[in-house]
């Protein structure tokens, strides 16, 4: 399979922005939308994780599992450790 799956990108980007949405709005009221948080809790996260599994194969059908290894690694570790050393203080303090 060549190019990318637009529209699988689409639902993994919906998922998120509407995990976003769910988050967002329970920080200012516990279960403001009973029915949002019941759909978020058995679809969101079961169709993101499926879709992120489906294209994170398909990458790793393209490249050498080293290069993806080291890709996501650094997709990763980079977010985390630029947390760790900005906000992980602040915390503590």
């Amino acid at each position: 399979m060549s190019g990318r799956i637009r529209h699988l990108d689409a639902l993994r980007t919906f998922s998120m922005l509407f995990g976003l949405f769910v988050h967002g709005v329970m920080l200012f009221t516990p279960d403001p939308f009973p029915f949002v948080g019941l759909v978020s809790r058995h679809f969101r996260m079961a169709a993101f994780f499926l879709v992120s599994g489906f294209l994170v194969s398909l990458v790793a059908a393209r490249t050498s599992q080293g290069a993806m290894i080291r890709r996501r690694t650094l997709a990763l570790m980079l977010p985390f450790c630029a947390m760790l050393a900005l906000v992980h203080p602040f915390t503590l303090w």
